[in-house]
């Protein structure tokens, strides 16, 4: 049932929703369309395009902002200010990728990766055909670093939608999440790890379901 309007709750339209929330239209097109967020005409629509007519209360999607029960694997909101090492290494290893910078893309994977593939340029390829149609001039690096316990390491979301300036969020907001990189410590650092990465684990799935019982913060991720 459609909740009753406040004040400040007048209706806007999925452009304008997007632009308040700081994410891609397209994004909370798929939830009106789908019906995750209630609107005036049942997503129709979002589904027809339509995305600059006034049909839903910002308090309809409130739902889709809170935390899921992954929210507990993040491992990065409790170490201060800044960036998580990892969430740097994957900032670093997206603009490695970006460039084509072989040597970079080589000194940011891990021990695994190099001597599965066994020369920075076969490496490079190996990681551009893994990610394949979801890494583009658009794609960035959400900072959040989940750990995936049961499975080794972190994941870090690569999402589309991004434009030329970082946007920071003060509370979960829907994103355009098109994958994610799993980064493991190797000597003592952070590397992406690109068998990892390549596991038939929806890891996406997994970072909004809650990590195995008896797993705590405390016990980070497995390595």
């Amino acid at each position: 049932m459609i909740a009753d309007a406040s004040d400040d709750d007048d209706l806007v339209s999925v452009e304008e929703l997007a632009l308040r929330w700081k994410t891609v239209p397209d994004v909370l097109a798929r939830l009106v369309a789908d019906r995750t967020i209630p609107s005036l005409d049942g997503g129709l629509l979002a589904r027809r395009g339509r995305l600059d007519v006034s049909i839903l209360r910002p308090s309809w999607g409130e739902a889709t902002r809170e935390n899921t029960p992954g929210a507990v694997r993040r491992i990065d909101v409790d170490i201060g200010p800044g960036l998580h090492p990892a969430a740097s290494a994957a900032n670093d290893l997206h603009l490695a990728l970006s460039e084509r910078d072989a040597a970079g893309v080589w000194e940011l994977s891990s021990l695994a990766s190099r001597e599965a593939a066994g020369h920075p340029n076969r490496l490079l390829r190996s990681w551009i055909e893994a990610l394949g149609d979801i890494f583009t001039a658009h794609t960035g690096i959400a900072t959040g670093v989940y750990a995936l316990v049961p499975h080794r390491g972190v994941g870090i979301r690569l999402v589309g939608g991004v434009g030329p300036l970082p946007v920071i969020y003060d509370r979960p907001t829907p994103v355009d999440a098109r994958g994610m990189f799993v980064f493991v410590v190797d000597n003592g650092a952070w590397h992406a790890d690109l068998p990892l990465t390549q596991a038939d684990v929806n890891y996406s799935e997994l970072v909004r379901t809650a990590p195995p019982p008896g797993w705590s913060k405390a016990d980070g991720p497995l390595h």
